[in-house]
């Protein structure tokens, strides 16, 4: 079912590594009476953070779960270590909906989001014990998770690489453990948003930030191409709403 193949994607050596930070749309903000209920203008964002917290703190999990799964089912076939470890959207996507959190407020936490590192890692002593997985380490002073040990480990052509390969051994478990292709995962989108603005940041060309911004046509050839169209059609992504 599954051609394995190595993704790579040349990425153009960086001028500069400024610190990742994100910039999101306006919004208006209109005087009320004071006798009127004011509006929270940010109960769409609120939401949307919360969804999306939600969609990772399953999606992680789930990557965690079923690769113990398979790995277990495939442990005759195979007898080699598995290469445990979380996937890289886990670390990114949480970074990208704490920034977030920064646009509605200073001050404003989501109780779902502050949950999600908690969840990961009780899945992941459950399903492994400790000293399996190393968890990354939370920065007290902003509460967003460490993302790289070495900066050449968090390049953006290696974390491009590792994408990838986390998104095809996301829907190999998912279609080994449930018997089909999964829907396509929320933490997509946090992935693309973290990618378009860091190559933003570090002043990639155009060709490079056009790449990101088609991102889920690119991954659609590549899933396409790993699991043959009769499991990833070659339209899969259209059905992701999110530029």
């Amino acid at each position: 079912m599954r051609q394995p193949r190595n993704f790579t994607m040349v990425l153009p050596a960086t001028e500069t590594d400024p610190e990742m930070y994100l910039s999101f749309p306006s919004f208006t903000f209109s005087l009320v009476p004071p006798a009127e209920q004011p509006i929270d203008s940010f109960a769409e964002l609120k939401t949307s953070i919360r969804r999306a917290a939600h969609n990772l703190r399953d999606e992680t999990v789930r990557f965690i779960e079923q690769s113990l799964e398979v790995a277990q089912r495939q442990v005759t076939e195979s007898p080699r270590d598995p290469e445990y470890r979380l996937p890289c959207f886990y670390t990114k996507g949480y970074n990208v909906l704490r920034r977030l959190c920064r646009v509605v407020g200073p001050e404003y936490k989501c109780p779902i989001l502050e949950f999600v590192p908690n969840a990961v890692q009780m899945a992941v002593l459950s399903e492994h014990g400790a000293g399996v997985i190393q968890m990354p380490r939370v920065i007290a002073e902003s509460g967003m998770l460490m993302e790289g040990d070495t900066e050449d480990k968090e390049s953006l052509q290696n974390l491009v690489d590792a994408f990838f390969k986390d998104m095809e051994e996301y829907f190999f478990n998912y279609m080994s453990v449930c018997g089909t292709c999964p829907p396509i995962p929320q933490s997509f989108n946090l992935m693309k948003i973290y990618l378009k603005k860091r190559a933003t940041n570090e002043r990639r060309c155009e060709t490079t930030k056009r790449f990101f911004k088609e991102l889920d046509v690119h991954m659609n050839i590549y899933l396409t191409g790993v699991f043959g169209e009769e499991h990833v059609p070659v339209d899969y992504f259209k059905t992701l709403a999110f530029d």
